[in-house]
């Protein structure tokens, strides 16, 4: 228990935000359920994680223009669209492949 204690605790003060760190699953899982990054996006990856910090009000904005452009575009085009925005999942790879497999497959 203190060897799991001494490894989240140097976690802790190792991992940076915004760019992609090497860590396992399991490591992925402790580090994205603590309350400290509540708030925070994380991200895992092939052996990779990724904490980003919360994002300003100008980001979100152009973020909106972008999605309703996008939005517009496809509309008068009549191309199917289904969007994934700001999304976490905290799952094993291959369950979130599949699931996003099925949500851009025609039904």
């Amino acid at each position: 228990m203190h060897r799991a204690i001494a490894l989240m605790n140097a976690l802790k003060t190792q991992i940076q935000t915004d760019e992609w760190v090497t860590a396992t699953w399991e490591q992925f899982k402790e580090i994205a359920s603590d309350p400290a990054y509540e708030k925070a996006k994380c991200y895992y990856d092939n052996g990779q994680l990724r904490i980003e910090v919360s994002i300003g009000s100008s980001h979100s904005r152009d973020n909106t223009v972008v999605i309703l452009a996008v939005n517009l575009f496809c509309g008068l085009k009549g191309i199917p669209l289904n969007g994934l925005t700001n999304c976490s999942y905290r799952t094993d790879q291959s369950q979130v492949v599949a699931w996003l497999v099925a949500q851009f497959q025609d039904k």
